[in-house]
């Protein structure tokens, strides 16, 4: 008999030839060879490394030259190429977005801000902190320009990706900027429950600094609605949870908010008290600019109480000040309140100087809000000089910036308009872009495996008709000495029945002639037997013929018992003869 293991062997090594070509034509694609790659690999590394520092010059000139950040962003971003979904192609486009945010060029910042968060969602997933960090600076932007409903809507799904995460911290920030947003949409329910919200998280993690921001947006809320004493209580809760240890800066925030509370309140005496002591505190800290704006907000105090000189005599500190910081349109709004002053006064030269003097500065800072209050008060000096046709002029002035701020209104709704439309479409020609660009891999991808399989089923074919033809050859050689045992083995078993035969016919003769020897011993062994019996009967019947001839004499009893005595002992040997016959 054949070896089976021998016999599977060729087959054996044929697979295993087979299974490595095809790993060899897997790394193939999947893994190129070094030498075919080297020139893009090393491309690659030298973009990668200009890429690198392009994103740091971007980086560093973020803090002063914008332009530059700009220049240098483009540059890492254009670099980046095909390869659009990376993590360099990410960096490059958020510091391009963070570069005009800076910039106040809000479009472009929502353009890149998109772009990056596009990027990142392909790279990380839904469920991705950087991903919700880029819809919410998008979302910013949109409230910036007072674009309401989408900051709400990216706010919120920022909101919902940072639930998933658990980040308790970037939850109560997201909910503060909802808050934030309704408030300048003068939603004001809608901030105070966002604030409130955010006060609960902010409670839950125990976060001081947390704490004193909600309240103090609460209490902003309740001071925009009118209810003051609402608004004291939640400013007074935010300044005790700045504790010992609390920002001075945040302490006179506080402080100046409740003093302006009380003023609104008209509790004059309560309000110059926490405005004094704002004011100590941004001394002790030299802060200039906040001195400035807290000599303005207890000069208005003063100048409610009809105290103007005092009131004058923190106008022009306040004004001082200003002037050295440069602070324009700060000092547009003072120069103002010292031309009032001066006007409930009687003063009208000098209040005329201050008015016209916070015209001017308005119009160069483009501030029409400032200039129409301006023009509106001096046309008033004007009436009370007698000076009717310049009180006239400035009124007219005064209408013609109210219709130019409705202008303006209207132009900025429309600008925001357009500004949605050309974000959404970019939105979406960004969105087909992405689209195309995962058909387009998608296909790439698709065409790989094809020609991989195609490759493979070509190898596969060739070694399975390899193995197939070399397997036919083994199986009828195999078969042609199969062929030949079975032969011999036939011959062999044929030799074995026919000595078999043979061996049983001679056992048959034996037994014959042995049967034929017992029967003719037998034979003869019966007519013995006979031949005996017919004696046996003739003595009987000779005997029997005896007795009746001597029973018939007269012959003495003695001699009649001996003959018959004579004749039973012949017949003794009766009872053997029939045992005889018997077994015979």
């Amino acid at each position: 008999m054949t070896n089976s293991n021998n016999g599977m062997q060729p087959i054996r090594n044929s697979l295993f030839k087979l299974l490595t070509a095809i790993s060899i034509v897997i790394s193939g694609i999947y893994f190129p060879v070094s030498g075919q790659n080297d020139r893009s690999k090393n491309t690659n590394v030298i973009d990668a490394e200009n890429i690198d520092r392009l994103i740091e010059k971007a980086n560093y000139y973020l803090e002063g030259n914008l332009d530059s950040a700009i220049y240098f962003g483009e540059k890492a971003f254009q670099l980046t190429g095909s390869d659009y979904f990376s993590q360099n192609a990410y960096r490059s486009s958020k510091v391009l977005a963070d570069a005009w945010f800076y910039k106040d060029s809000l479009a472009k910042a929502i353009d890149y801000y998109k772009v990056s968060a596009d990027i990142i969602l392909e790279l990380e997933g839904e469920i991705s902190e950087k991903y919700a960090s880029r819809i919410s600076d998008i979302g910013y932007c949109f409230s910036n320009l007072d674009i309401f409903e989408p900051a709400v809507s990216y706010f919120e799904q920022a909101l919902n990706i940072f639930k998933k995460t658990n980040n308790e911290e970037e939850i109560s920030n997201q909910l503060n900027n909802l808050g934030i947003v309704y408030f300048t949409w003068g939603k004001y329910s809608f901030a105070l429950e966002y604030f409130s919200r955010t006060l609960g998280y902010d409670m839950e993690r125990g976060d001081s600094n947390a704490l004193t921001i909600s309240y103090n947006n609460i209490g902003k809320v309740y001071e925009a609605w009118g209810y003051y004493e609402l608004a004291i209580e939640h400013y007074l809760t935010a300044l005790s949870y700045l504790g010992k240890n609390g920002s001075e800066a945040t302490r006179a925030i506080r402080l100046s908010n409740i003093g302006t509370s009380h003023f609104k309140k008209k509790n004059y005496d309560v309000a110059l008290e926490f405005l004094y002591q704002a004011l100590k505190i941004d001394q002790q800290l030299n802060n200039q600019f906040k001195i400035a704006v807290r000599y303005n907000e207890i000069a208005n105090v003063f100048a409610a109480t009809g105290n103007y000189m005092k009131a004058i005599e923190y106008n022009s500190d306040a004004l001082r000040i200003l002037e050295s910081l440069a602070k324009k349109e700060s000092l547009a709004i003072v120069l103002q309140d010292l031309g009032a002053n001066y006007f409930e006064i009687g003063n009208y030269p000098l209040a005329e100087n201050y008015f016209k003097r916070s015209i001017s500065i308005s119009q160069e800072i483009g501030s029409i809000a400032n200039e129409m209050a301006a023009y509106r008060v001096l046309s008033k000096v004007y009436e009370e000089k007698g000076d009717f046709r310049k009180a006239i002029l400035y009124h007219h002035k005064y209408d013609d910036l109210k219709d130019t701020i409705f202008n303006s209104k209207v132009h900025k709704q429309l600008a925001n308009y357009r500004i949605r439309y050309e974000t959404e479409k970019k939105e979406n020609e960004n969105q087909l872009l992405k689209k195309n660009l995962l058909i387009k891999k998608r296909t790439q991808r698709t065409l790989i495996i094809i020609g991989a399989l195609m490759l493979m089923s070509s190898v596969l074919l060739f070694f399975l008709l390899r193995l197939r033809s070399r397997t036919h050859k083994q199986d009828r050689k195999l078969f042609e000495k199969d062929k030949r045992l079975s032969s011999l083995e036939l011959e062999k078993k044929e030799l074995e029945k026919q000595h078999l035969q043979d061996n049983v016919f001679a056992e048959q003769q034996v037994n014959r002639l042995q049967r034929e020897k017992y029967e003719a011993e037998i034979q003869l062994k019966n007519q013995e037997l006979i031949g005996s019996t017919l004696q046996l009967v003739n003595k009987n019947e000779i005997l029997t013929t005896l007795k009746s001839k001597i029973n018939a004499s007269l012959t003495p009893d003695s001699t009649k018992r001996e003959i018959l005595f004579i004749n039973k002992s012949k017949y003794r040997f009766r009872p053997k003869l029939e045992a005889f016959q018997n077994r015979i």
